[in-house]
């Protein structure tokens, strides 16, 4: 079993207007026995500033790296009406960053963007994201493309899946996943096409 460790170098500092300025210096953390460096450039982009009451958080470009793979997350949180959060991947093997199972196992190539937008009472979530190489259980099944917009008040989600195998589409899925009362209902049509 895998013992994940987090060394995290940080500094702390008020800025011009009376803000906390925490800095992120180049971390190293131990990851499913991957070793991964937070701000591994060691510059002064990556770090969050707020407000002595949390009211207002901006988090400044934070860099995740191993070898050539990247997460990065950036935002601003303003009060309970104004959200702005980004993330990005960039050819992270989902192996790495998925959970443990003893009977399912995913791997390839993470690539895309995960988006949050809050203005007042309304959310504008989007995900677009490609998998090259999509592993199941060590059996390469294709390239999966997912695209998923939420609504405003996060009860539906909207799915656009599909997954290309030597440049055919072997398996593609469209609808819904819907959320009332706390209970999700997931309306989708899937088509499979030479899927093996």
């Amino acid at each position: 079993q895998n013992k994940d460790l987090f060394h995290l170098n940080l500094d702390h500092t008020i800025n011009e207007d009376n803000n906390s300025v925490v800095g992120i210096q180049k971390s190293d953390l131990l990851f499913k026995g991957n070793e991964w460096f937070l701000n591994e450039a060691d510059d002064r982009s990556n770090r969050v500033i707020f407000e002595d009451r949390f009211k207002n958080i901006r988090i400044d470009t934070l860099s995740l790296t191993h070898k050539n793979e990247q997460i990065r997350l950036a935002g601003v949180l303003r009060d309970s009406t104004h959200k702005t959060v980004r993330m990005s991947f960039e050819d992270v093997d989902l192996g790495k960053i998925t959970p443990e199972s003893n009977t399912l196992a995913f791997g390839g190539q993470l690539k895309g963007n995960l988006n949050l937008w809050q203005r007042s009472t309304a959310y504008y979530p989007h995900t677009s994201l490609t998998v090259e190489d999509f592993k199941v259980n060590d059996s390469v099944v294709g390239d999966l493309f997912l695209d998923v917009l939420g609504n405003s008040d996060l009860s539906i989600y909207n799915i656009n899946m599909n997954l290309n195998k030597e440049g055919r589409e072997s398996f593609s899925g469209i609808g819904e996943i819907a959320v009332d009362d706390g209970v999700p209902q997931i309306l989708l049509d899937v088509n499979f096409h030479d899927f093996a």
